[in-house]
């Protein structure tokens, strides 16, 4: 409210964890606006480039396949040194595409549904369109992978619940993050 002027049906802040870590680094090592910028993209390019080598088994092989989609599409470099959080719900997303693509047995490990709750839960807590996660289980589900969107879903939930509860207001949390994608899809496009 101190930057923008904002309508009244938000009351809660779109990324609550992120704005909240910023402010802790502010005030825990005394970072400036640059330095805070700094990290913020540090960061957040380190979710979208470092999570996936992780899993794949030849890390050049995927830096390759980031410079070719660089080469095709150079705006996108822009776009992921804006320092936004919704990087960090991209790493996630590739983490667990990665994770969850050969799921078939019964029932995960147990750390696999712990790590996926966490997971979803910070990219509630710090990105805030939890509704965006539908479209992964939109996917398991086309490619006819019951068990793992049973088990996607439910993480999610949990996912979803913790991180709203992170926020201090869950309820107008999650109502406020409904009602900016029902005001976004309803603006009028400029030509």
């Amino acid at each position: 409210s101190e930057i923008v002027v904002m309508r009244p049906e938000y009351v809660v802040d779109h990324s609550p964890g992120w704005e909240g870590l910023l402010g802790v680094l502010h005030r825990a090592f005394d970072w400036n606006e640059d330095a805070l910028m700094s990290f913020s993209i540090g960061a957040m390019l380190l979710c979208v480039l470092g999570l996936p080598l992780f899993w794949v088994r030849h890390p050049e092989a995927w830096l390759a396949a980031v410079l070719a989609e660089l080469i095709a599409l150079p705006e996108l470099m822009t776009r992921w040194t804006q320092a936004r959080p919704y990087l960090l719900t991209e790493g996630i997303l590739m983490g667990l595409l990665f994770s969850w693509h050969k799921e078939d047995g019964a029932r995960p490990p147990l750390w696999k549904i712990a790590l996926t709750c966490v997971g979803f839960c910070l990219s509630v807590w710090i990105h805030g369109a939890w509704y965006l996660w539908v479209l992964l289980f939109a996917a398991f589900f086309l490619a006819q992978r019951w068990r793992a969107t049973f088990w996607l879903a439910s993480c999610w939930m949990v996912g979803v619940i913790g991180g709203a509860f992170l926020t201090g207001k869950p309820l107008a949390f999650l109502n406020g993050a409904i009602f900016m994608a029902k005001c976004v899809q309803s603006e009028h496009v400029p030509k």
